[in-house]
C-alpha cells in the first residue's frame, strides 16, 4: 500500500515538473518574441525543434540513442498502459474497443508485464538522461559560438536553460525511482 502511495506522489510531482518544464519553455519563446517581432509562438517552437534535431544528427552516436531512447519509452508506455489495463478489468471492460481487447489478452499472456514495463521505463529514463546531459553541453556551446545573443533565434538565456536542464534532470530522475520502487514492489511479491 505504502508503494501505491509513493507512486501516486511520483505521478503528481512529475506532472508538475513537466507544467514547470512548460513554462519555461513559454519563457524562452517570450524572451525571443521580444526580438523576432515578426514571428508566432509556435514558429519558434518549431524553429528550436528543427536546430535541436540538426544537433542532435550532427553527432552520430547520439541520433540512433536518441531513436532508442524514443522507442523503449514508446514500449514501456505501452506495456505500462496495458498493465494497469489488466489490473483494472471492471473499469476498461466497458470499453467496446476490439485493438483494447486485443491488447489484454496479448498482455495476459505475457508472464511479469509490470516488472517488463518497469524495466523498460528504467532503460528509458537513463537515456533520456544521458541525452539530456548532451542537449545541455550542445546549447551550451552552440550559445558560446554564436555571439548573437537575443538578436539569434536558436539563443537560449543562460539561466533558463540551466532550469530547462534542471527541470528534465528532476522529471527523468522522478520516472526512474518510480520505476526502480515498482519494479522492486513486484520483485518483492
Amino acid at each position: 500500500m505504502v508503494e501505491y502511495v509513493l507512486l501516486g506522489i511520483i505521478a503528481v510531482a512529475v506532472i508538475l515538473v513537466l507544467i514547470g518544464q512548460r513554462l519555461n519553455s513559454n519563457q524562452i519563446v517570450a524572451a525571443q518574441l521580444a526580438t523576432h517581432k515578426m514571428m508566432f509562438p509556435p514558429q519558434i517552437r518549431n524553429a528550436r525543434r528543427v536546430y535541436w534535431r540538426g544537433l542532435v544528427r550532427q553527432v552520430s552516436g547520439m541520433a540512433g540513442l536518441n531513436l532508442a531512447a524514443k522507442i523503449i519509452s514508446g514500449l514501456a508506455g505501452f506495456m505500462a498502459f496495458a498493465t494497469i489495463v489488466q489490473q483494472f478489468p471492471l473499469a476498461f471492460g466497458a470499453l467496446r474497443i476490439r485493438v483494447l481487447r486485443l491488447v489484454i489478452n496479448f498482455v495476459s499472456e505475457i508472464p511479469y508485464s509490470g516488472l517488463l514495463a518497469a524495466g523498460l521505463a528504467i532503460i528509458a529514463a537513463i537515456l533520456w538522461l544521458i541525452m539530456a546531459r548532451f542537449q545541455f553541453r550542445q546549447l551550451t556551446a552552440a550559445d558560446a559560438s554564436h555571439p548573437g545573443g537575443p538578436n539569434d533565434l536558436y539563443w537560449t538565456p543562460p539561466v533558463q536553460l540551466r532550469r530547462q536542464y534542471q527541470l528534465k534532470l528532476l522529471t527523468h530522475g522522478l520516472i526512474l525511482v518510480g520505476a526502480i520502487i515498482y519494479f522492486s514492489f513486484e520483485l518483492g511479491r
